[in-house]
C-alpha cells in the first residue's frame, strides 16, 4: 500500500485506530503518523478522534474538523512562542559575549 488515504475510511463513525493502520499497512507507527501529516499538507482532510483516524465526509464531521483546526492553531501559537523566547535568549547571550 503506497497511499495512506486508501486505508483511512470516510466519516467519524468509521474511524480506524493507528494500531490497526500499522497492522494492515505493515508500516511502523512513526511512518503512519508522518504519512498522515504529509497527506494533510497536500490537502487531504484526515482527522482523528479518540476512536481513530478518518477522512472528512460531510457536515456531520464538522465538529471534529473544527476541533482539529483549533488544536492545530493552539499548537502553532505555542511553537511560535517557544521560537520567540529562544531567539530572545540567543540575542541576550550574544550581547554578553
Amino acid at each position: 500500500m503506497d497511499n495512506i488515504t486508501e486505508l483511512i475510511p470516510f466519516g467519524h463513525e468509521q474511524a480506524i485506530s493507528r494500531k490497526r493502520l500499522c497492522t494492515i499497512s505493515g508500516w511502523p507507527d512513526r511512518v503512519i503518523r508522518r504519512a498522515i501529516a504529509i497527506a494533510n499538507e497536500h490537502g487531504e482532510i484526515i482527522l482523528n478522534t479518540d476512536r481513530g483516524y478518518f477522512r472528512y465526509l460531510d457536515e456531520s464531521d464538522d465538529p471534529f474538523f473544527e476541533h482539529y483546526i483549533a488544536r492545530e492553531r493552539r499548537r502553532s501559537k505555542m511553537i511560535m512562542r517557544k521560537i520567540r523566547k529562544m531567539e530572545k535568549s540567543r540575542t541576550e547571550e550574544l550581547e554578553f559575549v
